[in-house]
Parts: C-alpha cells; sequence; structure tokens
C-alpha cells in the first residue's frame, strides 16, 4: 500500500497538480483506462512463427472498445478471416515454446473450435505457470477484453 502511495504522489509531482487533477477526475476515467490499456499492449508483436507457420495476431476490439460479448467475438472472428479451428490450436500448443514472452498475458480465442459438450463454446490458449494450456468456455456467458487476441493464419502468396 505504501508503494503505491509512493507511485501517486511521484506522479503527481511529475506531472504537476494541473494535470493530475485531469488524470484523477471521474470524468476522464474512461478515456484514462483506454491510455493505460494502450500502454500496457503497446509492445505486443502483430505476428509471429511458430513452427513454420506465420500467424497475424489481431484484436476483436474496436476502437473505443472496452469489452465485447463472446456473439459479437465470434462475428468479428468471421469478418476478419481469424476463425481458427482444433488444428492450429494444437499446433500451437505442440510447438509452445516458440511462443514470443511478450505475448504471456494473451489469451488466444480458436473460435471455430467448440466443445462438444458445452453450447455456443470455443477453445481457448493462454498461460498458465510456466505453460500454455488450453481451455474451453461458453463464449455467451463471458465479456472479452484486451488481452483476447485471434489468430488469422498467413500464407505466402
Amino acid at each position: 500500500m505504501i508503494d503505491t502511495l509512493k507511485s501517486v504522489v511521484h506522479l503527481q509531482n511529475e506531472l504537476g497538480d494541473d494535470l493530475f487533477k485531469v488524470l484523477i477526475s471521474s470524468d476522464n476515467t474512461k478515456a484514462v483506462l483506454l491510455f493505460a490499456q494502450g500502454l500496457l499492449h503497446k509492445g505486443l508483436p502483430d505476428e509471429m512463427t511458430i513452427g513454420n507457420r506465420r500467424y497475424e495476431i489481431l484484436s476483436p476490439l474496436q476502437t473505443r472498445e472496452i469489452t465485447i460479448s463472446g456473439y459479437t467475438l465470434l462475428i468479428r472472428a468471421k469478418e476478419l478471416n481469424a476463425n481458427l479451428g482444433q488444428g492450429e490450436g494444437e499446433y500451437i500448443l505442440q510447438h509452445q515454446d516458440e511462443i514470443p514472452a511478450s505475448l504471456h498475458e494473451i489469451l488466444f480465442i480458436f473460435p471455430n473450435w467448440p466443445d462438444p459438450d458445452k453450447s455456443e463454446s470455443a477453445h481457448y490458449v493462454t498461460q498458465s505457470k510456466d505453460r500454455w494450456t488450453n481451455y474451453s468456455c461458453q463464449l455467451n456467458y463471458n465479456k472479452w477484453g484486451k488481452n483476447v487476441k485471434l489468430l488469422r493464419r498467413k500464407t505466402d502468396n
């Protein structure tokens, strides 16, 4: 708690009183949140090579969106041609040591890999402890945010 207070005081000193008041104003909460999320994910790559396959890393969120529903996620995946399934998900898990370390907080959704035991579901791959692991979830019960990414396989033309 004391470290947090020291950080707040440091920020106030660096920004000055006027900018600090703007930053902490409840009128600006959404703008500050979007800005901070942008900083958090600023250094993420926009593509990766796993094994002999290249993937584009895409966000299903549009400008100013903080979260989207599972239904919207599926629609966006189809629109972006990022509707990968079980084969790609398992391939990435087999080559997980090649996933860049900067993506360790990312959750990759595979919209075309449903769970046969759950309606309206999809699998996702995320890092758990020191390994990437596959999970399934019902899309309609979740909101999906900035840490959710879609993959689109790149082909050489």
